[in-house]
């Protein structure tokens, strides 16, 4: 019987280069787990042994996401303030945003482009297969 920090599959920590997996690997340990494992030299290491990738889809980075619409939606408040006054505010209102962002450690735009479909990954049930 296991409880529910136990496991009985072994467990390969994985990461760009094995730094991180290794911390987590004496943290998970620490708490109890056992039958983990780090790829050595991490993701970056098995791709220059020539090892396989499935690179998936190649989506962005959040914080990339959020660059790209907040200057989107600046560089558009800008130009189209050349023809409608008003909208100069856009860029004000970004620019607001993003330091209340910065201040506050929170970034509202991130979580609404976390809500888009490109950024889901779908569920599994944690078994290999």
């Amino acid at each position: 019987m296991t409880t529910p920090y136990q496991h009985g599959d072994s467990v390969v920590l994985v990461c760009a280069s094995g730094g991180r997996a290794e911390q987590a690997r004496t943290l998970l340990e620490s708490a109890g787990l056992d039958r983990l494992s780090v790829l050595r030299g991490g993701i970056t290491g098995w791709e220059q042994q020539g090892g396989e990738l499935n690179q998936g889809r190649g989506t962005w980075a959040m914080e990339r996401q959020v660059r790209l619409v907040a200057g989107l939606l600046v560089l558009t408040g800008v130009v189209v303030s050349t023809a409608y006054e008003p909208l100069k505010w856009v860029a004000g209102f970004v620019g607001a945003g993003l330091t209340f962002a910065a201040v506050s450690n929170t970034c509202a735009m991130s979580r609404v482009l976390g809500l888009l479909p490109h950024n889901h990954t779908p569920r599994t049930d944690g078994r290999a297969g």
